[in-house]
Formats: structure tokens, sequence, C-alpha cells
């Protein structure tokens, strides 16, 4: 991106990517599972774009540049 486009261009240009409901996370009866909600850059684990993944304690899935790591706590166990 050009430096002359700062400011209020550079924040519409933001906004035509980004996409208000990406993915979900949903705990199941298995555990916890990762749905990609049709977004258009896609959700990845491992490099590979998926679109319903099983995850697990310490799992890593990728939306654009950002990683998430999940943390799975079970029941009646206290966190900070």
């Amino acid at each position: 991106m050009r430096e002359e486009l700062h400011g209020e261009l550079v924040e519409k240009h933001a906004e035509e990517w980004r996409c208000p409901l990406h993915c979900a996370v949903a705990m199941t009866e298995n555990g916890v599972r990762l749905y990609d909600l049709d977004s258009m850059n896609g959700t990845y684990i491992d490099d590979e774009r998926i679109q319903v993944a099983d995850l697990q304690d310490l799992s890593v899935f990728r939306i654009g540049l950002t990683e998430f790591v999940v943390s799975v706590v079970p029941n009646g166990i206290e966190t900070l």
C-alpha cells in the first residue's frame, strides 16, 4: 500500500476485508469443534484451510495473520 493511502482510505480498505463472523468454536460431546463460516480468506490449521475441525488442548488455528491457541479446561477447575 502506498504512503498517500494512510488515514481514512486505509481504514476503508481494511473495512472491506474484515469479516464480522469468520468462524465459530463450539463445545460438543466429544470436545471442541471449529467451524469456518464460509469466510472469504479461510480458517487454517497447520496451513491447511478447514471447514470443520476437532480441536484438542493447545491446538492452534489461524485467521489471517492471527493465531489462536485453544486451552481446554475441565469443568470445576478455576483459571486465572
